[in-house]
């Protein structure tokens, strides 16, 4: 592991062909999971020399980052539904709101994809925050 962070990751592995393998899987369990999200993939092939010589791995970060910005230059598939005239608008997002709201209680209120999938994320996140502080409050009793 290169770098992570920021919504970038930088990995270095042994087989090209692995490398590819790996982005196929991140890339279809992204746009499963996450809707609307685009993700850019650069694959390099570099030799061994180069991580291990500091003074040449900054030709490295841009040889790489040349690629993926050729790539996010080339063909974006669109991941979210489109609008159409026969379905509402998300309140939140603007996209087409295909999804059942379940964060309202009382109400029927339609929320699109993407929306639901980052309320899931941020339920999910504050449900652990919520068990680590119990948990580190508990410890510290």
């Amino acid at each position: 592991m290169g770098y992570i962070g920021g919504g970038n990751a930088l990995l270095f592995l042994n087989d090209q062909e692995k490398a590819k393998d790996l982005a196929k899987e991140w890339s279809k369990e992204l746009l499963i999971n996450t809707p609307g999200l685009n993700p850019n993939i650069a694959i390099c092939a570099i030799d061994d020399g180069y991580l291990n010589n500091k003074d040449k791995f900054p030709d490295i970060i841009t040889k790489i980052f040349k690629q993926l910005t050729e790539n996010k230059l080339k063909y974006q598939p669109q991941t979210t539904l489109p609008r159409h005239g026969i379905t509402a608008e998300c309140n939140r997002t603007g996209l087409s709101a295909e999804c059942l709201d379940k964060t309202m209680k009382d109400k029927k209120v339609y929320i699109s994809s993407v929306a639901r999938a980052k309320l899931a994320v941020a339920d999910a996140a504050t449900d652990k925050l919520h068990e680590d502080f119990k948990k580190s409050f508990k410890a510290n009793i």
